[in-house]
């Protein structure tokens, strides 16, 4: 089901993208048929490799202004470079005799495609999370196929009209049309306060980290060279269907208007297979049939193609390599494509993009020029192309291909054996259905080991479809965890068919943790059960269940006798039963049983208060909280509190959040509140973090961590973020002229040291910050590079943050904290800002008063012992609000100051 606030953004990508796909299909229909009127096919060889460096080239300059440009722009980039090109090939048409013209010409269509493709997939990546790109991709992505099948209806109506060089007029409108859409596209998507897809999709990678991933991991080489060996086929048979198509048509019209019909099959019958439900053919025949499926039928329907071009009939060889030309791309688009994605499911998220900007930015130009490379030097007969070694190199890649077809199962298993064993698999980024995929994770649950077990359980679960199978071998399993984690998964999903199986585990079960459970689980998904009989169970956890299942059971007798055995657990005399009563008042999350929480606070046994605390913030009722926070403000030992407050969750955040605005955020106790509000996680602590940031700014450092803590990549606040990081680089900029001042007069070595701590802590709040906006494990890696500081750790910090961070940002951190000297850099920082104006009286009064930047206590102090040690004179207004600050050390040291001058 698409949420409405999606089906907009949804309809307005599609449209968006169905005209720029109508329009490069108009342009490469008009392309072919003006190319092969004029040239022969043996030159086509020479196109392949052109088209190969053009490729390379603005694939490279694509990711250089992916990393410097918002995304917005990038986009417009893109629509106004192939709406020029159109126009542009349309106007040069007088040169359409030319051999540079022509070969430019058609080249051209590979660069407009590549250029649409990394544009829509940048822009889906960077709209739709993994979660929803399960569900819309395949909405939005469908748009292609009807698209060009406009495209191609488009041309054939309208070529005996405005013949075969004007359509490129009705291309250049219908990508006019897109620049009319982008507008209110960009106004829903919110593209601006987005990040880049850079920063976790790049579309593009660097040629050294593609040759690393090819070299190091098997599974992408395989399926890099099934993608490679098919792509050849579809070349190949492509190059010599079109021989016999020139063949048959004699002017540009005739081959446009047959280009159009035959590509408007092709995408027809691709659009039915897909509707046919290939996904399904994939999970009932498994992986690797699917894989050899496309290259066997190639092969079987290559042989009598082959035997028919040697016999020189044209008209059943024509129609056999059409037929060939149709399956393979029919088959390449709707299986091959989708199935070689699937493959790298199991691998890591960074490896498996990297493996599908290797499948469709890399190997494709790499294929483009081997084929035409090869097509030119196979030796020819009287000057034309011997289609027998042709029709040789063709069997000889689909051998290639089947053979690599065939070796990708065992890679592929071995990565989801890994994969499972490391529990590296992520269910909100992979979906993995098919026959022998879910083949070998059943007997990773039989066979595994417990970890193991649990890994492939978490895996399933998010696919209901598949579950029950290993949910019903998860529940008899021989692990009392595994059973566990597997009634909670059917408790969550209230998975009602698998009750006897649940009933099954209830009777049979010794394990009291697993009985507990189970009766929580039979309430859940049978509320009408009786359970009655576990009330006066021995173990104090299996009647808690009990009891708490039928306190949320509607038959009024059961209630009041499960209500009456609480009230009496309440009032027991035993410490246990006491403890046993608040956990289910806690659960029942009732105002009733309010007063009597906060009375049993007052418990003499340690057992009982922390279990009322724990049921006071389950309950979350304001006075409760404040409770909690008032013993909290008032005891040294509150980690039990601490506790309490943390399985409270959000209903704990409002008193969370008076008591730090009270405090003004200072203190070890409010530091402890900030830390568990990390902890906690939720909306509801991120947005009391992020307005404590705003507030309370002095206390960066420790909010941010939490707001690491809390596994944040962006938020509503991302100005806040962007803002926070451009005002810390400005002050770390002043910071180094104001250390460079310093360093310069011996009175002030003190503050400069204690400003080189604050130009750290600067540096490590910006990679808190930048780790929230851009990729987390890149800025990982570059924080564990400064914790080593060393020269080459540094530069490979910065080097990552160079490449991750956007251009505004990483310029001036890169200055800032590179290994050179102080003058060196404010000699760079002079080039682009102003420095401040510095002398003995500003540098004090910026860093007591706040100038710029919120400084530590810390540092304030250091500068008011260094007034005190040197003697400098001093207005002693300006000391006097700090005798007053509630920080001990800046409090005591300016006590000091006063006293020195006054015994002077």
């Amino acid at each position: 089901m698409i949420r409405k606030s999606e089906s907009k953004l949804v309809e307005k990508l599609f449209i968006f993208e169905f005209f720029q796909g109508a329009a490069i299909a108009i342009f490469f229909t008009t392309a072919i048929s003006i190319f092969l009127e004029r040239k022969p096919t043996s030159e086509l060889p020479v196109v392949f490799i052109i088209s190969a460096i053009l490729l390379w080239i603005f694939g490279f300059i694509y990711s250089k202004l992916e990393n410097k440009l918002p995304f917005r722009s990038v986009i417009l980039t893109v629509l106004i470079f192939n709406l020029s090109v159109i126009v542009l090939f349309r106007l040069l048409m007088q040169y359409q005799s030319e051999s540079w013209f022509l070969f430019l010409f058609i080249s051209f269509f590979n660069v407009l495609y590549l250029l649409n493709n990394l544009e829509f997939w940048g822009l889906s990546a960077l709209l739709f999370d993994v979660r929803q790109s399960k569900r819309l991709f395949g909405i939005v992505s469908a748009g292609d196929v009807p698209a060009k099948m406009l495209g191609y209806l488009t041309a054939l109506i309208m070529i005996p009209y405005i013949g075969t060089a004007n359509l490129l007029w009705v291309a250049a409108i219908l990508m006019s049309i897109a620049f009319f859409i982008f507008k209110p596209l960009m106004a829903i998507a919110n593209v601006d306060k987005l990040d880049k897809p850079s920063s976790h999709h790049h579309a593009t990678f660097s040629f050294k980290t593609i040759a690393l991933a090819f070299k190091v991991n098997p599974l992408i080489r395989k399926i890099a060279l099934v993608s490679f060996f098919s792509f050849t086929c579809l070349i190949t048979v492509t190059y010599v269907f079109y021989g016999y198509v020139k063949q048959e048509f004699e002017n540009d019209k005739e081959l446009a208007a047959f280009f159009a019909i035959f590509f408007a099959i092709v995408r027809g019958i691709t659009l039915v297979i897909k509707l046919a439900g290939t996904n399904r053919l994939v999970n009932k025949i498994g992986l690797q049939k699917s894989l050899v499926l496309t290259p066997v039928l190639l092969f079987f329907l290559c042989l009598p193609a082959l035997y028919f071009s040697g016999q020189d009939n044209f008209i059943n060889t024509f129609y056999m390599f059409g037929v060939v030309a149709v399956m393979l791309e029919v088959l390449r688009s709707a299986i091959l494509t989708p199935v070689l994605l699937a493959s790298m499911q199991p691998l890591p998220t960074h490896q498996r993009l990297r493996g599908h900007t290797i499948i469709k930015g890399f190997m494709d130009p790499v294929a483009f020029f081997f084929t035409g490379i090869v097509l030119l030097i196979l030796p020819r007969v009287e000057g034309k192309v011997d289609f027998s070694l042709v029709s040789l190199f063709l069997l000889l890649m689909i051998i290639g291909w089947i053979y690599f077809s065939l070796t990708v199962e065992k890679d592929y298993i071995e990565t989801l054996k890994v994969a499972v064993r490391d529990r590296t698999l992520n269910a909100r980024d992979i979906s993995i259905s098919d026959k022998d995929s879910l083949s070998y994770l059943m007997n990773r649950l039989i066979t595994g080991s417990e970890k193991e077990v649990i890994s492939v359980l978490q895996l399933v679960s998010s696919q209901p479809e598949y579950n029950k199978e290993f949910l019903e071998k998860a529940l008899h399993h021989n692990s009392a965890n595994v059973q566990l984690y597997a009634l909670n998964v059917v408790k969550l999903q209230k998975a009602t068919e698998l009750l006897p199986q649940v009933k099954d585990v209830l009777k049979a079960t010794e394990d009291k943790r697993v009985l507990s459970q189970v009766i929580g689980t039979v309430s859940a998904i049978a509320p009408k059960e009786d359970l009655s009989e576990y009330i006066n169970h021995p173990d104090p956890e299996v009647s808690q269940s009990a009891t708490l299942a039928l306190l949320f059971q509607s038959d009024l007798k059961t209630d009041k006798k499960a209500e009456s055995e609480l009230e009496k657990l309440l009032a027991s005399a035993d410490s246990k039963d006491r403890i046993n009563a608040l956990k289910i008042a806690g659960e029942l999350n009732s105002f009733a049983y309010s007063s009597k929480v906060v009375e049993m606070m007052q418990d003499p046994s340690p057992g009982v208060k922390q279990a009322s605390r724990m049921a006071a913030a389950k309950i979350g009722t304001a006075e409760l909280i404040n409770v909690l926070l008032l013993e909290f403000a008032s005891t040294n030992n509150d980690a039990e509190v601490l506790q309490a407050l943390a399985s409270g969750g959000p209903s704990a955040v409002a008193g969370i959040k008076d008591f730090l605005f009270k405090q003004k955020c200072n203190g070890t106790k409010c530091r402890k509140l900030v830390s568990l509000l990390g902890k906690m996680g939720g909306s509801e602590s991120v947005k009391l973090l992020e307005e404590c940031l705003r507030r309370f700014p002095e206390n960066a450092n420790t909010i941010l961590l939490s707001l690491h803590q809390a596994n944040i990549k962006s938020s509503e606040s991302e100005e806040q973020y962007l803002l926070t990081i451009r005002e810390n680089l400005v002050a770390a900029s002043h910071m180094l002229f104001k250390i460079q001042f310093a360093r310069q007069h011996k009175t002030h070595q003190i503050i400069s040291r204690a400003l080189e701590l604050e130009l750290l802590g600067i540096r490590n709040k910006c990679l808190w910050l930048f780790s929230f906006l851009y990729d987390s494990d890149k800025i990982k890696r570059a924080q564990i590079g400064f914790t080593l500081n060393t020269k080459e750790s540094v530069a490979n910090a910065l080097e990552l943050i160079s490449v991750t961070v956007p251009k505004e940002f990483a310029v001036s951190f890169s200055i800032i904290y590179e290994n050179a000297t102080i003058d060196d850099k404010c000699m760079q920082l002079k080039k682009s800002i102003h420095p401040p104006l510095l002398s003995d009286a500003a540098l004090v009064k910026n860093i007591l008063f706040d100038v710029d930047y919120v400084f530590n206590n810390w540092t304030k102090s250091c500068v008011l012992y260094s007034l005190a040690e040197n003697k400098i004179d001093v207005n002693f207004e300006f000391i006097e609000p700090f005798r007053s600050s509630e920080n001990k050390v800046l409090k005591n040291t300016a006590d000091f100051l006063v006293e020195k001058y006054a015994l002077n």
